[in-house]
């Protein structure tokens, strides 16, 4: 009796995860009506229409702040391979920068002041 069980519990098992997959499929074709009734309730057909548009709109936004997001991973990983010479040389860069910044603004105001 015991090795028949055995031979048998695969197939047995496929069977109730068979069940177990329609019956987890019915149950969100049951929270999916659910939730449209209870939408009719509560909304007009207006209402239900600019949802739709602004939940169309945010995940188009949302759609293009990942893509900037995976751009600047990309970037930054390609920053991180070049290891630490680059960052000397990006910290002199923005160093230089800074001072010639300082130089033009000192420059206006001596041009300022000589009118």
């Amino acid at each position: 009796m015991e090795k028949h069980r055995l031979c048998s519990q695969p197939q047995l098992d496929a069977e109730f995860e068979q069940y177990l997959c329609m019956k987890s499929k019915a149950m969100f074709a049951k929270l999916g009506l659910m939730k449209l009734e209870l939408r009719h309730q509560l909304f007009n057909r207006e209402t239900v229409e600019a949802h739709n548009c602004i939940r169309a709109l945010l995940l188009e936004l949302l759609e293009k702040q990942q893509q900037s997001a995976d751009s600047l991973r990309g970037t930054l990983s390609q920053y991180q391979m070049l290891g630490p010479d680059f960052e000397e040389l990006a910290s002199e860069y923005s160093r230089l920068r800074e001072l010639l910044d300082n130089k033009k603004w000192a420059l206006e105001e001596f041009s300022k002041s000589q009118r």
